[in-house]
């Protein structure tokens, strides 16, 4: 082997030569086009240079974006925080304001409400703001309203609401009552049109002025009493003139020798209406009309006229 290659080295060194050759040929040619392309390349090398400023560039914004996310999350995150306890506040505001509210619902006095219990007519329209105190009133006095400071405060001012719409009330309802008292007063009309409607104010005395309500209540009483102590005296009267003589010294079957005796004593309204039976010897109203030959069209009891003329309407031709 050794004595082959030996033998052949001349080949080999020629072929290294011919290799080495052809090498630089290449290497000429490629520095020709080298040498061709280096305005290319020069302008491919800007171009390199190029795109490694933008991606730099890009990878500064990229980071610049990568912080700014990072802000951005970190404020996220912190208003999550907020909103959860601005939820949270939301939640105990509504909690606090429900109750605040029915408070001040509850035992707040307005000017409005001031100005029509102590200025406005009594009316029934009055009641209405007579209604929302008397609940303001029962307010107060809850343990609830009770246990807040500001109601230390407020009770003062509804107490004296309170006793301003009792004295007006008291003056009204007296008013009324002495109304019914008068000559030729209809008093049922004032009951129905006035005191029925406004019931609601005797029943805010009877709940907060017990001692008013009684007074107003006994003078309604005393007053309809003597209204119909008045009626009954009236209807008393009139009875009293429409009173007969049943039974005379003329209407008996067989006469007294004594004709000056006095006559049997008028029956009274209250002999009128008992349930004792009339006397077998003296007439009774049965057939009246048959007996003094009244037609059925005629009036059966005199005029006023005719009993002015007679002392008294008797039995048997009288």
């Amino acid at each position: 082997i050794v004595k082959a290659l030996a033998s052949g080295g001349d080949e080999l060194r020629q072929y290294a030569r011919q290799i080495e050759g052809d090498l630089r040929v290449v290497e000429r040619e490629s520095i020709g086009d080298y040498v061709q392309e280096s305005e290319n390349l020069a302008n491919l090398h800007m171009q390199i240079r190029g795109c490694d400023e933008i991606l730099g560039s890009m990878e500064t914004s990229l980071g610049t974006f990568q912080r700014e996310l990072g802000k951005v999350s970190r404020e996220i995150q912190g208003l999550q925080e907020r909103a959860t306890g601005l939820s949270v506040r939301a939640a105990n505001r509504t909690h606090v304001e429900a109750g605040l509210s029915s408070y001040i619902d509850g035992a707040a006095v307005s000017p409005q409400l001031i100005h029509a219990v102590t200025e406005s007519e009594v009316n029934e329209s009055y009641v209405e703001f007579l209604i929302e105190l008397r609940r303001k009133c029962d307010f107060v006095e809850t343990d609830a309203a009770r246990a807040v400071l500001s109601t230390a405060t407020m009770a003062p001012v509804l107490e004296n609401l309170r006793v301003k719409a009792t004295e007006r009330i008291r003056v009204f309802l007296l008013t009324k009552i002495a109304a019914l008292g008068r000559p030729k007063t209809n008093f049922q009309i004032i009951q129905q049109s006035v005191l029925l409607k406004l019931r609601n104010l005797a029943a805010f005395l009877l709940q907060h002025a017990p001692e008013v309500y009684e007074e107003v209540a006994g003078r309604y009483v005393e007053t309809m009493g003597r209204i119909y102590l008045h009626h009954i005296k009236a209807h008393l009267r009139h009875f009293a003139r429409c009173q007969l003589d049943l039974v005379t010294s003329s209407d008996t079957i067989v006469q007294a020798e004594d004709t000056t005796a006095p006559a049997s004593p008028a029956v009274s309204v209250a002999a009128l209406f008992s349930s004792a039976a009339p006397s077998p010897s003296s007439f009774t109203l049965a057939g009246m009309s048959s007996m003094l030959g009244l037609s059925p069209g005629s009036p059966a009891v005199p005029s006023a006229g005719a009993r002015s003329r007679d002392s008294a309407l008797t039995v048997g031709g009288r």
